[in-house]
């Protein structure tokens, strides 16, 4: 069996990030984060380190800035997603 290893740690090099504000449920089609101020809605977000086999991504749906509440996306069909 062949084996493909990437090093995919430049494609995320001078990215924001943000953390969790509480333990979120399996399941659910929102976030609530830190750190809401670098993120657009329709853009993708990286849930999870790279090379960890239970990361996802998703299409940023909507953010409340106020809350840091963020709606997530099925990054392929748009319709909301669960984590």
């Amino acid at each position: 069996m062949l084996t493909l290893k990437a090093d995919n740690r430049l494609l995320t090099a001078n990215s924001q990030t943000a953390y969790l504000v509480n333990n979120q449920s399996s399941g659910s089609s929102t976030l609530t984060l830190t750190n809401v101020t670098a993120l657009t809605v329709d853009k993708f977000l990286l849930v999870g380190e790279w090379g960890d086999e239970s990361t996802e991504y998703f299409r940023i749906g909507a953010i409340d800035t106020a809350t840091g509440i963020v709606s997530l996306e099925d990054p392929h069909t748009g319709v909301g997603a669960a984590t």
